[in-house]
């Protein structure tokens, strides 16, 4: 499977409930490190979405770099972010996952950062305490006008959008997500940064997808910019080969 320089893969793989059985082939291609992580996990859902997002993700690489999802080695950083061990050679790409109830979702691209975020739109957020935690004082103000049907859709895509970023950023809730502010104007979001706040790398560029009832978000840095996201399906029953 071929990925151009310039052009981000975003994978969508729908979480069905037989994929709760189709995960005890997939823990065949966890390593040692997964496998723990995997049987530490006590919720079964929570289970499936695990095995799930590592299936997909190491199916993808495998049919990119050409090799059995067994042989993928991924390793986290020294910011915690994954990245791919083995095979060499494959050290352009960069890679994030996210997974929810009933959905996960990898973003791959080529010399680039990428976070990826994704979440159900029928989940509902508590504003009064995850307003002051995540929103700057505009976003606050808008999003508090808003009917509550549009201020919960508003509060997700704000959220996923900056949760992508801080997973690009590999400081998840560490970064102080109020310094951000989402615009979502335009087709295309645009996060504007407080003055004080460090983009590093100072050069972002954001996408929001819908896709089967849930809210995906992409955050990307690269020079030159990725000049489109393709959005790709994949079944995870075809990942259990």
């Amino acid at each position: 499977m071929h990925l151009p320089d310039g052009e981000g893969h975003l994978w969508v793989a729908p979480i069905e409930d037989e994929d709760s059985q189709a995960s005890e082939r997939w823990i065949e291609w966890l390593s040692e490190n997964e496998r723990k992580r995997y049987e530490g996990i006590v919720l079964p859902g929570a289970k499936t979405q695990f095995a799930a997002g590592r299936a997909l993700l190491k199916s993808l690489l495998s049919e990119y770099c050409q090799i059995h999802p067994r042989e993928c080695v991924i390793r986290p950083d020294h910011l915690g972010r994954p990245f791919l061990e083995f095979p060499t050679g494959f050290e352009a790409f960069d890679f994030n996952l996210s997974h929810t109830g009933g959905m996960v979702v990898c973003m791959i691209a080529r010399n680039c950062r990428l976070g990826v975020d994704v979440e159900n739109v029928q989940r509902r957020l508590e504003y009064p305490t995850l307003a002051p935690l995540f929103l700057s004082a505009e976003e606050q103000a808008r999003i508090s006008r808003l009917q509550p049907a549009e201020r919960d859709q508003s509060l997700i895509e704000t959220w996923v959008t900056k949760e992508a970023y801080a997973k690009a950023r590999g400081l998840g809730l560490r970064l102080p997500l109020t310094g951000l502010m989402c615009d979502f104007t335009n087709k295309v979001p645009e996060v504007i940064f407080s003055e004080g706040f460090e983009p590093d790398p100072p050069s972002w560029c954001f996408w929001r997808f819908d896709q089967y009832g849930f809210k995906i978000a992409v955050a990307a840095s690269s020079n030159p910019p990725l000049s489109r996201v393709i959005v790709k399906e994949r079944c995870l029953s075809q990942a259990s080969i």
